[in-house]
């Protein structure tokens, strides 16, 4: 995306795999830009379909915002026409 990147990563206490957003590093000190993070994640955790994925926790890491939500393997949406 525009101002996060998306990792796979695996979930706390060996569970199965998350897709983990975070924000660019260039934007983490921009406090309208963490808001703006904050208020994608409170936009995603609200959806209830079966076509998004469930959005898990928010939280920082050494200053740096980041959320997980559910892992779906499949194509990268870079990949599909």
């Amino acid at each position: 995306g525009g101002m996060g990147c998306v990792y796979r990563a695996r979930a706390r206490a060996g569970g199965p795999d998350v897709a983990l957003k975070t924000m660019k590093p260039e934007f983490n000190d921009d406090p309208d830009l963490r808001e703006r993070f904050y208020r994608e994640y409170q936009a995603l955790a609200k959806l209830l379909h079966p076509g998004v994925p469930p959005v898990f926790e928010f939280d920082t890491a050494a200053g740096e915002c980041y959320f997980t939500m559910a892992f779906v393997d499949g194509t990268p949406l870079s990949e599909c026409r």
